[in-house]
């Protein structure tokens, strides 16, 4: 509801159901997105793969952000936009660049407002993200229009998650010069070995910077709505004007834990520093559970 000139307050909130199967009531206006060129066959590739996901609902095909100029409209073509009744979009990140799987999130966040009664249903399959070892990272950030990319920033804020390679997270640490970090750490994790894993790995750089483990961002993978509430609202707190710090995350680690840090950073506006065109999410896993994301008033 409006009052004179003055926009309603807006929040948004994430719903985690471990499970594929929703056990929930659903909706008669389910559209799942099927994004070219990344989920769809084409000539320059011949030899995709990508199996949709097996729900019984409208299909719809749209162009991804690094194709389509009229990108920010797309999602407006394939909803009832008069909010009569509730629409769920299913994504799938399987296969989807980072950098693309982040311009849907803030296509969503930007173009449809509360009362349009639009909601996001994204798949979360089972195992961890991948990253790509071999290529430099590269400063980017997505709005409206999609995403670009910046060369520096005056007083940037790092959160790297930990379950990266620390060789790469190093070297990108030099690159991006930050004025602090605060690494994420994943628990429960029975493979962490803190004097091995965590702390050696990862040695140079917490040493360049001073990190110290009471920087440390924990985040309980097993409840990605607690762990996004959390990291969401610690990100919406930090100014971001040019005068003041900028956050910049690199998520990694589980899929759960890598799209609650992903999520957090695209709907808090935040910078990201990942290898260029990584595909994170790459197999065909079964799913393990379903992210909603929705916006109340």
């Amino acid at each position: 509801m409006k009052s004179g000139n003055i926009d309603p307050r807006i929040t948004i909130k994430m719903d985690y159901f471990d499970c594929f199967n929703p056990p929930f009531e659903r909706s008669k206006s389910e559209v799942k997105i099927v994004v070219r060129p990344h989920q769809t066959k084409s000539m320059d590739n011949p030899g995709n793969k990508y199996r949709p996901l097996d729900l019984d609902c409208q299909t719809e095909e749209i162009d991804c952000a690094c194709l389509n100029k009229d990108f920010p409209k797309i999602l407006d073509e394939i909803i009832d936009g008069s909010g009569i009744r509730p629409t769920l979009l299913w994504l799938d990140p399987r296969f989807l660049q980072t950098e693309c799987l982040a311009s849907l999130v803030i296509n969503w966040k930007e173009h449809l407002v509360a009362t349009q009664n639009v909601a996001v249903g994204i798949i979360v399959p089972e195992g961890i993200a991948n990253q790509k070892l071999d290529a430099p990272y590269c400063l980017w950030k997505v709005d409206a229009s999609g995403f670009s990319h910046a060369d520096s920033l005056d007083v940037p804020v790092w959160y790297p998650a930990l379950a990266r390679d620390g060789k790469s997270l190093y070297n990108a640490s030099r690159d991006l010069d930050p004025y602090d970090v605060f690494p994420l750490v994943e628990f429960p994790d029975p493979a962490i070995q803190w004097g091995e894993r965590v702390i050696t790995d990862h040695y140079l750089m917490l040493e360049q910077f001073r990190t110290r483990t009471r920087n440390f961002i924990y985040l309980d993978a097993s409840c990605p709505d607690q762990a996004f509430e959390q990291f969401y609202g610690t990100l919406k707190t930090i100014p971001t004007s040019r005068s003041s710090v900028q956050p910049v995350i690199t998520p990694g680690g589980s899929t759960n834990g890598f799209l609650t840090a992903l999520l957090s950073g695209v709907l808090a506006e935040s910078y990201f520093l990942t290898p260029l065109k990584e595909i994170p999410i790459k197999s065909n896993a079964k799913a393990q559970g379903i992210m909603i994301l929705r916006k109340c008033t």
